[in-house]
């Protein structure tokens, strides 16, 4: 897979956003002998666009040229092989310029295994690069991309190192940093070796391994520089991608500032300041000629001989920043001057019409802004207070408010109680005043009710689960917040209806209902409460609990009838018919049904009434039989009706033909 070299830059925002890159190549140019003296054009960034299942492509190089590129040549070669499988003499220039633009291979149908790129580019004075291997992509796709490497900001007077992510599915065996001088082939020391310092499992196969350098592993002197990272394979076969410029230069410092006047407040809201102070190198000598700016402002000055200025501007801040900016190799430094504010202090009261209210009750929020003086508080009119409110735990908002004081320094809010909450009243202190604040809290809450309780089935069986249905609602609110959703319900029995035991919690549906299934094991009462939310603090939804009434289930026990057969069959018409079968009780575990009162029921073929033909009574064991004359063809059903402990049960029909 093919990765890209160099830094994002703005001719490569828009590609970035269209482009899957996977490139990483080498760009370092190796000019050719008829490009002396000159430098020929430098290869910045080799990318693909992703590649298809069957090996399609485009190749993208971003090319530097200060004369203006003229030519671009790629050649592909399949590893091992010296002759190309696919040559572009003459790229297209797909976007930017001559001198900083991009030149495009396409289509490119790449063969399988690794393909090496062999870039060649000439500007418009017919000085040459030539870059063998510059890249290489593989066809099935692998990953081997560096990142931007990291260079210095806006300068630096020290030594620095190299730092560098490879983000790989292949191994690295090497990873190398060398330093440049800026646009160009010179090289400055020796190739500088870089080592993993932290290597991230990223998923998906793919690892991304953090290398750096030496934090002093160049040393160059003043000047304008760029290094190259360079990293190798498992194969050897190598990737390379460029540091932004970097400039090495000599450190000033800003001495010796001072304001006048070195104090601003209400009355003196935007002073005219004089600054002064004096410009050296690290060593402490005078620099001179250089432009001192006070940032954010058009006032300048250059220093002069012995290192001294002095600039004159104003502020609004209490802050200026005063720039001496890059002059040769001395780089730009940057101080700050800062005025004190005499802040005048202030104070604000806060009051709320109603502070125990009901949600969707009106509340009205005032009370004065007032500053100091000499002899105590007065009014201050004309300002803006800001009013938030801050529902419990987040429970609900309201838009912000910023009514201004009037001439008595008073301020007002009308809204709408939507929960329990506090208002925040604060003054920020603009314009050279000091901030102050206060808080008021409204209480507010929903009344909540438990409804519509539904026990089933009922009576509902011993040892078997049953359903209890409900629904949480709160009272007297619009039809869009009367659901309670995610509440939490807690279910309680009692057998006496006094004595209460906790079985089980859940939490309300969307709509407010819930649903319990628990064991049916004594006849008694159920209860579900609604915690309500304050119960589950810190979510402080204004909700308060309420509990449903009592629901009676009554718990029988369960009873079956097996085995049940009517034979012969068939059987020749006027001869007898036994119905016969088996009723067990579970009592905890399954017993004879013995005494039980089995009704035997008999629905002649054609017909959709059943009719009782025999009541007989089980034996100790549980069994059941009755004979009878046969005279039609029809189904016949045992069934018991149950009592006031045992469920009642059927038995399956069993057709029988009479011939």
């Amino acid at each position: 897979m093919l990765w890209k070299t160099h830094g994002v830059d703005p001719l490569r925002k828009p590609l970035a956003a269209l482009l899957s890159l996977l490139i990483t190549l080498s760009v370092l140019p190796v000019a050719s002998a008829s490009a002396e003296p000159a430098e020929g054009p430098a290869l910045r960034e080799l990318y693909s666009a992703p590649v298809s299942s069957d090996g399609r492509t485009s190749l993208d190089a971003v090319v530097e040229s200060e004369a203006g590129a003229a030519k671009a040549v790629m050649r592909l070669r399949s590893e091992g092989q010296d002759e190309p499988y696919l040559t572009f003499e003459d790229l297209t220039l797909s976007g930017g310029t001559r001198q900083y633009g991009t030149w495009r291979a396409s289509p490119v149908q790449l063969r399988q295994g690794r393909t090496y790129v062999d870039v060649e580019l000439t500007d418009v004075s017919g000085a040459r690069t030539s870059i063998p291997s510059a890249g290489f992509v593989d066809f099935p796709v692998t990953r081997f991309e560096l990142s931007q490497p990291v260079s210095p900001a806006d300068g630096t007077a020290k030594a620095f190192g190299a730092k560098v992510n490879v983000l790989h599915t292949i191994g690295v065996s090497r990873v190398t940093a060398q330093l440049y001088k800026y646009l160009s082939n010179e090289k400055v020391g020796g190739e500088v070796a870089m080592s993993a310092d932290k290597t991230t499992d990223m998923g998906g196969g793919y690892t991304s391994t953090h290398f750096v350098s030496a934090d002093n592993a160049f040393d160059p002197a003043p000047g304008y520089y760029e290094y190259v990272v360079t990293a190798r394979d498992d194969k050897g076969d190598a990737v390379s991608r460029r540091s932004l410029k970097i400039h090495r230069g000599i450190a000033t410092s800003l001495t010796d500032l001072k304001a006048t006047p070195d104090w601003f407040d209400a009355d003196h809201q935007r002073p005219t300041v004089t600054i002064t102070g004096r410009l050296v190198d690290a060593d402490g000598h005078p620099r001179a000629g250089h432009k001192i700016t006070a940032e954010g402002t058009d006032a300048s000055t250059t220093t002069a001989e012995d290192g001294t200025f002095s600039i004159e501007t104003t502020t609004d801040t209490g802050r200026i920043d005063v720039t001496a900016a890059t002059s040769g190799d001395y780089l730009t430094t940057t101080a700050q001057v800062r005025l004190t504010a005499r802040d005048i202090a202030t104070r604000v009261s806060a009051r709320a019409s109603v502070t125990n209210a009901r949600i969707g009750d009106p509340v009205t929020v005032s009370g004065t802004l007032e500053r100091q003086t000499a002899t105590g508080w007065a009014p201050l009119a004309g300002q803006k207070v800001r009013l938030i409110f801050q529902g419990m735990g987040g429970a609900c908002t309201q838009p912000w408010a910023y009514p201004v004081t009037d001439e008595q320094g008073r301020y007002s809010l009308t809204s709408t109680v939507g929960c329990e909450g506090d208002w925040q009243v604060d003054f920020e202190g603009a314009r050279f005043y000091s901030p102050s604040g206060n808080r008021v809290r409204v209480h507010a809450a929903y009344g909540t009710a438990v409804t519509d309780v539904k026990a089933s089935p009922s009576p509902a069986p011993f040892g078997g689960r049953f359903s209890l249905t409900g629904r949480v609602a709160r009272v007297n609110v619009p039809v869009g917040l009367a659901q309670v959703s995610g509440g939490d319900v807690h279910l309680w029995f009692s057998r006496d209806g006094k004595k209460w035991s906790s079985v089980s919690t859940a939490k309300t549906g969307r709509d407010g209902r819930f649903t319990f299934t628990p064991n049916a094991s004594y006849d008694g009462y159920w209860r579900v409460d609604y915690a309500g939310t304050y119960a589950n603090m810190p979510s402080y939804n204004p909700d308060r609990p309420s509990s449903s009434r009592p629901v009676f289930v009554d718990v029988r026990y369960r009873t079956a009838i097996s085995s049940f057969n009517a034979s012969p069959e068939p059987v020749t018409r006027g001869r007898t018919l036994t119905v016969k079968g088996k009723i067990t009780k579970f009592t905890g575990t399954w017993r004879p049904g013995a005494g039980a009162a089995v009704v035997i029921y008999f629905q002649a073929k054609g017909s959709k009434t059943w009719k009782a033909v025999a009541t007989v009574k089980a034996d100790r064991n549980g069994w059941f039989a009755k004979g009878f004359k046969a005279s039609a063809d029809g189904t016949w059903m045992a069934s018991y009706a149950g009592s006031a402990a045992y469920l009642g049960s059927k038995s399956a029909g069993d057709y029988v033909d009479v011939r």
